[in-house]
């Protein structure tokens, strides 16, 4: 458990990185860090597009799954890691990014 707490303060070092989620198997945060960000607005709203973008992977190929998602706006880039046991979202400042 050690392990994965280092891991996380390395990924909430990183100064384009506005925060990271950890959703259990049942959508609920076990773990969260945000500048400024409600993360109850993702927990309730990027399950249900997890969940579309895995069925769309199963719908073309039903022997590959879904490991990864990136989306990116204007403002921000959302990189999704989700596992039968947990998600691991993190979210990012585009302006940060590309400086």
């Amino acid at each position: 458990m050690q392990e994965i707490e280092t891991i996380l303060q390395r990924i909430e070092g990183n100064k384009s990185v506005i925060g990271t989620l950890v959703l259990d198997s049942k959508q609920k945060i076990i773990h969260s860090a945000f500048k400024g960000i409600d993360p109850a607005k993702y927990a309730e709203r990027l399950p249900k597009l997890i969940e579309r973008a895995s069925s769309l992977v199963k719908d073309i190929d039903h022997t590959n799954e879904l490991t990864f998602l990136r989306i990116r706006t204007d403002k921000i880039e959302l990189m999704v890691s989700p596992s039968q046991d947990y998600t691991l979202i993190i979210i990012q400042n585009v302006v940060l990014i590309d400086s």
